[in-house]
């Protein structure tokens, strides 16, 4: 699994260096190596849960600035950027649930009011320009 996270690290930062984004690529990728090499070190293997929550949140906060910047700068593919992120979200915790089935509730329950208020905001937006 080692090869495959190195090659997905390594063409992000690849893409990143030939999009000039490296500079903001670059905190994200050493967090995510940190991270998980922390959670093989670690001998507790319970400790993983922390990081598949902490990187639950960040995909739904993620997510959620991406529909926001998106719908502030009038640019389309970060709001769907950032529908996409939370429905992969969703499709990743339907495949694998967090704890119980109280906390995939809790989670599906939150994904599907920012999508409704997403879907709301970008209706009443198309209207507004039709106008």
């Amino acid at each position: 699994m080692w090869q495959v996270i190195i090659v997905l690290l390594g063409t992000s930062l690849w893409l990143g260096w030939k999009t000039k984004k490296l500079q903001t690529l670059i905190p994200i990728t050493i967090f995510c190596a940190l991270s998980m090499i922390a959670a093989v070190l670690s001998d507790n293997l319970d400790n993983a849960i922390y990081f598949q929550v902490l990187y639950n949140v960040a995909l739904v906060v993620s997510g959620i600035w991406l529909i926001l910047r998106g719908s502030h700068s009038g640019v389309s593919h970060y709001f769907f950027l950032g529908i996409v992120t939370i429905l992969l979200t969703a499709l990743m915790r339907y495949i694998d649930l967090i704890g119980e089935y109280v906390g995939g509730a809790i989670l599906f329950i939150l994904l599907a009011v920012v999508l409704l208020a997403a879907a709301k905001y970008w209706k009443t937006r198309q209207l507004k320009e039709l106008r």
